[in-house]
């Protein structure tokens, strides 16, 4: 099943990307390395790779399914535009350009036309870990229905559990309970694109989960048949001395679609 976060009913934070600095120049206070680790907490499947190994083959996470993963959050957040959704989505929320560019465009980065912005992350994939690879029938067909109001909002697959069975000729996943290492560079963020990166990489923070009473801590999706409860994930940065998530960050965490999000990624 899937349920619908609203779009943001504000514009995102706009700036054309020539007051941007560029990437040639490092400012130390606002650029750094994470070390990172992928959880998963529910079997994961990236079929496009996984279907091309054998199970003898190590298991990874491609940086490009991690980075998709995370740059959809900050969207969902109210940070970004609506690119995928043009045709549906509100005007305050159409693709962006050079002269108008959202949070989350200037920080991943966009094409539109012959313009490209190459953003300001870097994610690499996961190291390989050899794993017991385990299969599930999780066919194309018969898949639960899902929500395609795309006119109100995201799409969103909560966290369950897999509701499917074990077949030897089924997709290759990795089980869960399995961590895979990786890293991400950032370049001169400033503090509400740092605040809004960090939170849609980590989904955790102090704010108390208005459910739970407990700080919030939350779970991503990633991958094959996420309606099935395949691809529940989590990410934490590993002995982490960067700065803590600012204030910038708490205006995202009280809206009606962090409210959505939240009641369906709490996965403990």
């Amino acid at each position: 099943m899937s349920e619908t976060v609203p779009f943001a009913t504000k514009q995102p934070p706009l700036r054309p990307c020539a007051l941007e600095e560029g990437h040639d120049r490092r400012e130390r206070q606002r650029s750094g390395l994470w070390s990172c680790t992928l959880t998963t907490v529910t079997p994961l499947c990236i079929q496009s790779h996984y279907s091309k190994l054998t199970d003898k083959d190590p298991a990874f996470v491609p940086a490009s399914s991690i980075r998709g993963m995370v740059r959809n959050m900050m969207e969902m957040l109210g940070a970004g535009c609506a690119r995928f959704y043009q045709a549906h989505c509100p005007e305050h929320l159409q693709q962006c350009n050079a002269e108008a560019a959202c949070l989350a465009c200037r920080v991943f980065g966009f094409v539109d036309g012959d313009y490209g912005w190459a953003g300001k992350v870097r994610f690499s994939d996961t190291a390989p870990v050899k794993i017991a690879w385990v299969r599930y029938a999780a066919p194309v067909e018969g898949r639960p229905p899902q929500n395609e109001s795309h006119g109100s909002g995201w799409i969103l697959f909560p966290h369950t559990k897999p509701a499917l069975r074990q077949d030897p000729r089924g997709a290759r996943c990795i089980p869960e309970g399995q961590s895979f290492p990786f890293r991400i560079e950032y370049l001169n963020l400033d503090a509400e694109e740092y605040a809004l990166f960090k939170f849609a990489l980590t989904l955790k923070h102090t704010s108390l989960d208005a459910a739970t009473g407990r700080p919030i801590d939350l779970c991503h999706k990633l991958g094959f048949a996420k309606a099935l409860g395949l691809g529940s994930c989590t990410i934490s940065i590993t002995k982490d001395k960067s700065p803590e998530i600012g204030a910038e960050i708490d205006p995202y965490l009280k809206t009606p679609a962090f409210t959505v999000f939240a009641t369906h990624r709490r996965y403990r």
